[in-house]
Formats: structure tokens, C-alpha cells, sequence
């Protein structure tokens, strides 16, 4: 083992304990002393105000900007905003983002136990991840990304950045949000189910502006404080598909007329799964277990038209992957264990200035810093810095906006830039256009430089892949009703994937080029509370469809892990009913068509083939009002209601109809 990896760190790494009750053991192995470095500063990009907003079971459109940090004055999103009623039948976020028609979202194992989220035909090394506005994607792998400690109940929305110009979110990025239900409350959940499911959730926050207290009424000073904790477990559906996890969470929002607006968040957690067929279908016993810390600081101040702003991020995940499930010793059949921790530390500075009829300009600079150590890649520690300075304009007339980004970035493997601008046209109170053009990059991941283990060959000569994206798309709200459409067109250089040779070998590859087009629709309905007496029976309503297609330049004749494995045609519907006395019923239905090819298990080469499938959930909801008790919730929910086989990744067979009932209980 490299001596690099002899360090107190990895060495609680070794003794993890695969029982539930001593997960928080694994706590001993984060010892930021490990990594003596200066908090490093990242370029946080700005893109474009103007927002959708879609509830799963309660579907709307609005036409006004959401409440973004300041750090992004010039974002672009889709907002899909998740129902703390929690009507529909989402045990997981992963199953909310399944109905955007431009997100490819592929399971491994049930529950989103291991879940890779790619944006309009990209991959998911192409995807950055984000927590509040913070950019949280692991620098190793995009496999790692989405370990972030939050689930569903305290998420307020989803934003899928349309136009996102920082290094990584190639194709995009995913900002999951968090906010409280309400300002002060506790909220209790339990759930169980088939194949020895088991989840538990609690969750609650305080405001001074709802406790009756005066707390620095002297300077206007606002607390308020979240947090949550759960546990999920599951046996698995089919042999060595067990899994356990554990979230942890909390953000402090603080604000002062003298000091300035504070949002600190923190979060741990901790999985064990076993991996029948994850990563190889010739390995049925693999295993993983990882163990991932974050924490973030963003603190803003304004005095009349300058607005100062800092930000500061640490992240670390630990990751020990097992071919052959608790044997590492290839004397009696085992291999050797794969253990990796990465460091991610990132910052920013920025100023924004308003000159009024000139409109509004930001400045900001930035480094990043990732760090890797690894048993299994490069010499065992590897590390890079980016530095970046940024420069964004935004103007508005009645009608008609106008922004643009520029980037400078500088990488280990040179100077390179982003840049990004659009224009809207509010057409009247019920249409919205807007297009744009971005150019966007991503640097090779160290997974994509450096694994060179069993039937993966690396490439360390990768160079970054850059893109250029134009996008179209029109925005119509009235009343109940909601449309939105879109067109665009990504053309991508230096394509970075993995492909299978006739040896049955991957080898991480540069491709020449690759072009990517898509087309997006979705038609939603909301019964408004004033009517909802006229419409007591359908409560929400949606539709939506997307379609992709990508063509290489240059045909290669292997089988293509990423690139040319993509969602060619997708359909989603949600249709929400409450027939009386606190009952309600949603369905939720997806259709997939996915192009690509794979080595099934008996060697033959195979294409994915198109399925469907259906979710339901079906509650009962009460609200006492009394003894503290604001609202009591029963629900069943149905997962693949159809019984549908179906792979996300091929060969790997998904589960099959999954049956549980929970309980929520929220206190006020």
C-alpha cells in the first residue's frame, strides 16, 4: 500500500463495522488535519433568473424569479418543487427527478441506493451536483456525486441549472434545495415494507421570528436552525442486494443589519450496500461501503447598490469498494480491496454592483483544490488546483432582458474559458421566450485518468472535453394551466468515455466529436385553492416528454459505456385525485426508451429495450389540531406496480413490485 494511505484516516477505514447500530463508528476517520492546506476559492458561475416551478402532485407554472442566492444572480433553472405533504408516492428524490423529461436518472439497486444522474444525453461525470447553491461533485467519480446526506422530507426543490458555466457541469448541473416546512416544527416517519425494508426519519427547525422571543430585535437579527436524521435499510430484493444508510443534517440561516446574512450547513453520511453485478456481471458478490462528510459557509452583506459575498466548502468521502464481498485475499478466491478517500475544498469571492438604468455587473475569483488517495489509482496520491476569475452583466428593460458570463479558468492542463449569454422577451403576462448559447467544460475525473484495475485500462493523457450549447424555449402559465417547450443543440469536443473492446476490456478513450440533439415538452394543471370545491375530485395533472438524439463524428465500433448510451425518447405523467374524507391517490408513469449496448451475462451482445413504469401511493391525511398535533398522514405506496423487468444499466435486473406503508406525524 502506498505510504501515503497510512494514516489515521483510512486506518479507521479498515475497521468499519458493517452494523447499523455502530455506523457512527466510521466518524473517527474525519480528520481535516490530513490535507495542511489553505481553504481554496472556486468560481461559483452566475446564469439566468427566470424559473419553472413544478410540484409533483400539485403541478404549477409561475413566471417570477425564485429566491436564488446571491451568488448566482444569472441562473437559468427548472424548478421541481417537492410537496412536504408528501402525496405523492417519492420515497426518494431519485424518483421525483424521473419525471423531468431532461434528466436520465439510472438505479443500480433498489431505493436509489446507487444512483447516477446524467442532464440531456450527457453522462454523469458530466453532471455537477450541488447542496444550496454548493458545488459538491466528487472529483474521483460521478458514481460519488449524489452522496449527499438529505432526504426528500426537507428538500423544497430540485433545480435543474439550464445554463451552468462553471468547470464540470458540462451538461448541466442538479442543485437540490432545502428549506423547513414550517418555522418551528417536528416531524416524525416511519416506513415499512417488502424484502425487509425499513426507514425512519426525523426532522424539525426553530425561528426567532416564531418563538415569542426578542431575540436581537437591537439589530434586527434572525435565527433560524433545521435539521434531520434518518435511517433506511433493506435486505435486498435478490442475493447480495442488502443495503443500510444513515443521513445526518442541519443548516443555520443567520442574518444582521451589522454583520450580514450567514447559511451554514453540515452533513454526514454513511452506506453499505452489496453490489450483485454493479460494476461487472461476472462478479455477483461485490460490495461498497463509503462514508461521506460536507460542511459550507456563504456569508453576504450589502451597503446600497454593492453587495459583497464569500463562500467557502469542504468535502470528503471515503470509498472501499470489494470485487468479491468480505475477502480480499486472492489465496482463497478474493481480491484485493479498493480504498479511495477525496478531499474537495472550494471557495469564492464576488461583488455585485447595481447601476441602476446600466443594470447589474458581478466580479469574482476563485481556486479549487481536490486531493485523491488510493490504493488502486496514479501513484496512490494524486492532486490538482484550478484558478478562475469571472466577469457577468445583466440588464433588464420592460419586456426584454439580456445577460452574459465570461470565464478565464486555469488548469493543470492549461488556460481555457467558459462563456455563456442569453435573451428573454416576456411576450405578454402568459408568454415568456427565451435562448441562448453556452460554452461549458469539464476536466477528465482521476476514475477516468487513472483506474487501472482488472478489465479497466485508464487513459493519464486525457485532455478536458468543452462544449458548445444553444438553447430555444418558450414559457406559457395561465390560470391553472401550464406549457413549457424547448430545442437545443450540444456540440461536444474531445469526448471523454469508456469503451468495450472484443477482449471484453474497457479503456477509458477521447473521442473526436460528438453532436446532441433534444426537444422538450410538458403540459401541467393545478386546482387552485379557491376552487378547490369546483375541482374536489382531480387535484394536479401533468405530461411531459423528451426526446434525444446523439451522432459521433467518427463511428468507432465498440461498445460505448457513456456517450452513445442514452434516453432516445421519454414520457412522464403524474395525475393526482382526493375523493373525500382526507383520501387521495397518486399515480405516478414513466415510459423509457434508451439507445445503447451491452455484454450480457452470457457473453451475447445485446440492445436495452423500452419499458414502463408505474408508481402509486395512497394516503390518508388528517389535521387534529390539537395536543400540538398539526397533521397525521397513512399511505401505501406501490412501487413498479406493473411488475416491469427492466435494467437501468444492462444485464443488471431492477426489482421487481415493491409494497410498503408508512406513518408521518408533524408537531408544531
Amino acid at each position: 500500500m502506498n505510504k501515503h494511505l497510512k494514516t489515521d484516516t483510512l486506518w479507521c477505514f479498515k475497521r468499519w463495522t458493517r452494523k447499523p447500530w455502530a455506523a457512527f463508528a466510521g466518524l473517527c476517520r474525519f480528520k481535516i488535519g490530513v490535507l495542511a492546506v489553505t481553504m481554496s476559492i472556486i468560481l461559483l458561475a452566475t446564469t439566468i433568473a427566470s424559473a419553472q416551478e413544478v410540484h409533483v402532485d400539485t403541478v404549477k407554472i409561475t413566471g417570477r424569479a425564485p429566491a436564488d442566492p446571491p451568488t448566482s444572480p444569472l441562473r437559468s433553472q427548472t424548478r421541481f418543487l417537492v410537496d412536504q405533504r408528501q402525496n405523492a408516492p417519492l420515497g426518494t428524490s431519485e424518483q421525483l427527478l424521473r419525471l423531468a423529461p431532461a434528466i436520465d436518472v439510472r438505479e443500480r439497486g433498489g431505493k436509489s441506493i446507487q444512483t447516477d444522474i446524467a442532464i440531456r444525453g450527457g453522462s454523469f461525470d458530466q453532471t455537477m451536483v450541488m447542496l444550496n447553491g454548493i458545488d459538491f461533485s466528487d472529483a474521483r467519480t460521478g458514481h460519488q456525486s449524489h452522496s449527499l446526506p438529505v432526504d426528500l422530507d426537507i428538500l423544497s426543490d430540485i433545480a435543474v441549472l439550464d445554463f451552468a458555466t462553471q468547470p464540470g457541469a458540462l451538461s448541466g448541473a442538479v442543485d437540490f434545495r432545502t428549506a423547513p416546512a414550517f418555522p418551528r416544527y417536528l416531524r416524525a416517519r416511519l416506513e415499512g415494507g417488502a424484502w425487509g425494508y425499513g426507514y425512519g426519519n426525523l426532522s424539525g427547525a426553530w425561528s426567532s421570528l416564531d418563538s415569542g422571543s426578542h431575540f436581537g430585535s437591537r439589530y434586527g437579527e434572525r435565527l433560524s436552525v433545521m435539521g434531520a436524521a434518518s435511517y433506511r435499510r433493506s435486505d435486498g430484493y435478490r442475493h447480495n442486494t442488502d443495503f443500510w444508510n444513515i443521513n445526518a443534517y442541519t443548516f443555520v440561516d443567520y442574518s444582521s443589519s451589522r454583520v450580514g446574512h450567514f447559511q451554514i450547513q453540515g452533513g454526514f453520511q454513511r452506506r453499505d450496500w452489496g453490489s450483485n453485478g454493479f460494476y461487472s456481471l461476472r462478479y455477483p458478490d461485490q460490495f461498497e461501503s463509503t462514508l461521506t462528510g460536507l460542511a459550507s459557509l456563504r456569508w453576504w452583506k450589502s451597503w446600497r447598490r454593492l453587495r459583497l459575498e464569500a463562500v467557502g466548502s469542504f468535502r470528503q468521502n471515503d470509498d472501499q469498494f470489494e470485487m468479491v464481498r468480505d475477502n480480499p485475499d486472492p489465496v482463497t478466491g478474493g481480491i484485493p480491496f479498493n480504498e479511495h478517500t477525496t478531499y474537495n475544498l472550494y471557495g469564492s469571492l464576488s461583488a455585485n454592483y447595481d447601476w441602476r438604468r446600466a443594470g447589474t455587473s458581478s466580479l469574482g475569483t476563485g481556486l479549487t483544490y481536490h486531493q485523491m488517495f488510493s490504493t488502486a489509482m496514479g501513484d496512490g496520491n494524486e492532486s490538482r488546483r484550478l484558478a478562475s476569475v469571472w466577469l457577468a452583466h445583466r440588464k433588464d428593460w420592460n419586456r426584454l432582458w439580456v445577460n452574459g458570463i465570461a470565464t478565464l479558468v486555469v488548469t493543470p492542463y492549461g488556460t481555457d474559458g467558459t462563456f455563456g449569454a442569453e435573451t428573454g422577451w416576456r411576450v405578454n403576462r402568459i408568454v415568456n421566450l427565451k435562448a441562448g448559447a453556452l460554452r461549458s467544460m469539464r476536466l477528465p475525473t482521476f476514475t477516468d485518468l487513472f483506474y487501472n484495475v482488472a478489465t479497466y485500462h485508464p487513459d493519464p493523457n486525457l485532455r478536458p472535453e468543452a462544449a458548445m450549447t444553444y438553447r430555444v424555449a418558450a414559457e406559457a402559465a395561465h390560470e391553472n394551466l401550464g406549457a413549457t417547450a424547448a430545442l437545443y443543440y450540444r456540440d461536444t469536443h474531445n469526448v471523454i468515455d469508456w469503451e468495450q473492446h472484443p477482449d471484453g476490456d474497457w479503456y477509458s478513450t477521447q473521442l473526436n466529436r460528438l453532436g446532441t440533439v433534444g426537444a422538450e415538452l410538458s403540459v401541467r394543471w393545478l386546482a387552485s385553492e379557491s376552487s378547490a370545491a369546483e375541482h374536489r375530485f382531480l387535484r394536479s395533472a401533468m405530461l411531459s416528454y423528451g426526446y434525444i438524439h446523439s451522432d459521433m463524428s467518427v463511428a468507432t465500433g465498440y461498445i460505448s459505456k457513456y456517450a452513445l448510451d442514452y434516453m432516445h425518447h421519454k414520457v412522464s405523467a403524474v395525475v393526482g385525485v382526493e375523493f373525500g374524507a382526507g383520501f387521495g391517490l397518486t399515480l405516478t408513469g414513466s415510459f423509457y426508451d434508451r439507445v445503447g449496448s451491452y455484454i450480457a451475462a452470457d457473453g451475447v451482445q445485446q440492445g436495452y429495450k423500452p419499458y414502463f413504469l408505474l408508481d402509486g401511493r395512497l394516503s390518508w391525511r388528517q389535521r387534529p389540531q390539537r395536543l400540538m398535533l398539526r397533521e397525521m398522514q397513512f399511505y401505501i405506496d406501490i412501487a413498479n406496480l406493473t411488475d416491469t423487468n427492466y435494467f437501468d444499466f444492462g444485464g443488471l435486473p431492477m426489482p421487481g413490485r415493491w409494497l410498503s406503508a408508512g406513518v408521518t406525524v408533524m408537531i408544531l
